[in-house]
């Protein structure tokens, strides 16, 4: 007989293709089910870590929220964000706070924010002056031409009609103490003195604050 007559074919295609498409439905589910199982692993390990970041910067924002209010009261203290209460907003609200005590510190109470902190400029144009000041009686003429601050020295351009008068300017510098009670200028020197064109003496002295 000739099989390949079309009323002679095999034509239940089904039958031919049930079993590969019944190992490939049994393959695609346990794959789904295998991504189910991960989702379901990742989603309890990442909600596990959230907690414990959620717990470890409540700690440290509580810390340091309580030292600022007992530095500064509780009326300041409750001038700072409350928060939303929802775990998911627990770090932009600690962030949001921190801004406002960071601002506070720096703008109103005018305190470094700095790590390390830095020199307070206004205090030590103070100090400078006032040595200057309490020794100006024993010197016959006295200008301070120019002064420059920086972390690390303060120059100071002083005009002067008595070369001797360079010494007694040098001690008042050097007596000039710190808030610690110690030497604010470790290091005072001077340059050659020489006389200028009106018979008068410019010196330039070097105050140097000590290394840190």
């Amino acid at each position: 007989m000739d099989l390949r007559r079309e009323d002679l074919a095999y034509a239940r295609r089904f039958d031919q293709v049930k079993g590969a498409l019944a190992a490939g439905l049994g393959l695609l589910l346990l794959a789904v089910g295998f991504l189910l199982w991960r989702a379901k692993s990742e989603k309890e390990g990442a909600t596990a870590e959230f907690n414990s970041m959620v717990a470890t910067l409540k700690k440290t924002s509580d810390a340091v929220e309580s030292d600022y209010r007992k530095a500064l009261g509780e009326e300041q203290a409750r001038r700072l964000w409350p928060g939303t209460g929802e775990d998911v907003d627990t770090a932009p609200d600690a962030k949001r706070r921190v801004v406002q005590m960071y601002n506070h510190l720096r703008d109103e109470m005018g305190l470094s924010t700095e790590v390390p902190p830095i020199r307070s400029c206004l205090e030590v144009v103070r100090a400078v002056n006032e040595a200057v000041r309490s020794v100006r009686p024993k010197l016959e003429y006295c200008l301070v031409t120019s002064q420059v601050y920086n972390q690390k020295e303060v120059q100071v351009n002083v005009v002067l009609s008595v070369p001797e008068n360079v010494d007694v300017l040098k001690k008042a510098f050097e007596e000039v103490k710190g808030k610690d009670g110690k030497a604010l200028f470790p290091s005072v020197e001077y340059s050659t003195v020489a006389q200028n064109k009106q018979g008068k003496y410019a010196v330039p002295f070097t105050l140097r604050f000590e290394k840190k």
